[in-house]
């Protein structure tokens, strides 16, 4: 595969998708349209759904990103969050987050470890600034993500700080059946090794989408894009990028209670100084989430 083919790999797929999906979506709204289900129907990618008033729930995040460039990797993170509806399109949560490392002989992360350790706190605040309606086909969220973290990727103790800024979106395709979204995250941050005098900034890019089909009302399965892009500074020099695609599902296994599925393989990425076809130096060879949520 050229370098060229594989620079253009992960824009052509997303841009295939929404060309897929935009015909329906864009086709004459009916004058109430079909929403969009409300819960994590898609994934890694969220959706633009916000409760009534006073409404709020818990979930249990448990991820998992396995594989680097040589050596045995793992890293298997966990986020205990809490959500709340606190007045109208407007929500504020906050999070909890522990890690377990599992780390021999790679190259990029030098110090061997198994552990699990705490890893620092984060708050979000979301306002849906459209809902999906006749006249607006498309969902329209805008979120804010400060972040605090103890650990490093390869699980050593660290101060960082850092924030993510996330644009999201979505829409229904077939009503009642097919539904789509996409998401467009900025994240920037800065972090001090604990044996480091100084702090080093890093930031990144993550686009994603997905179509999820509904099979019954309490269960949709589907795919999903995701392409991460790292750089030094305050997105300077790039560093690295990756594209991972994988399937989707959704059980809803009561009317406040859900499980959300995930696993997707690294398909194609590059390194900065690298060799091979895949970036594993700044990110693994597959990700996945399973993720419990419990409405109140």
């Amino acid at each position: 595969m050229s370098a060229s083919f594989k620079n253009l790999l992960a824009p052509s797929l997303f841009a295939a998708a929404f060309a897929l999906a935009l015909p329906a979506i864009a086709q004459d709204r009916p004058a109430v349209a079909a929403s969009v289900p409300g819960g994590d129907i898609f994934g890694f990618t969220a959706g633009s759904g916000v409760g009534e008033v006073g409404e709020h729930g818990a979930s249990f995040e448990f991820d998992g990103a396995i594989g680097k460039r040589g050596g045995s990797y793992g890293l298997f993170s966990q986020k205990y969050a809490y959500e709340r509806v606190i007045a109208p399109s407007t929500t504020f949560g906050m999070a909890l987050f522990t890690a377990y490392h599992r780390v021999r002989d790679v190259p990029v992360e030098p110090i061997n470890r198994s552990a699990f350790q705490f890893d620092g706190a984060s708050v979000e605040l979301a306002h849906r600034l459209i809902e999906a309606s006749g006249a607006n086909p498309f969902g329209l969220k805008l979120a804010v993500e400060p972040r605090w973290a103890r650990l490093t990727g390869g699980g050593r103790h660290t101060e960082a700080f850092g924030a993510e800024l996330k644009f999201i979106t979505d829409a229904v395709v077939v009503p009642e059946r097919l539904f789509w979204a996409a998401n467009l995250v900025l994240d920037a941050g800065t972090e001090r090794e604990v044996e480091v005098s100084r702090y080093v900034a890093g930031s990144g890019v993550k686009l994603s989408s997905a179509l999820t089909y509904q099979i019954q009302p309490a269960f949709l399965v589907g795919f999903e894009a995701t392409y991460l892009h790292a750089f030094d500074g305050l997105f300077g020099r790039s560093v690295g990028h990756a594209l991972f695609l994988g399937p989707t599902l959704y059980f809803k296994i009561s009317e406040q209670a859900a499980l959300n599925l995930t696993v997707a393989p690294q398909l194609g990425g590059k390194a900065k100084g690298g060799a091979g076809a895949l970036d594993l130096d700044n990110y693994e060879r597959a990700i996945t989430r399973v993720k419990f949520s419990i409405d109140f």
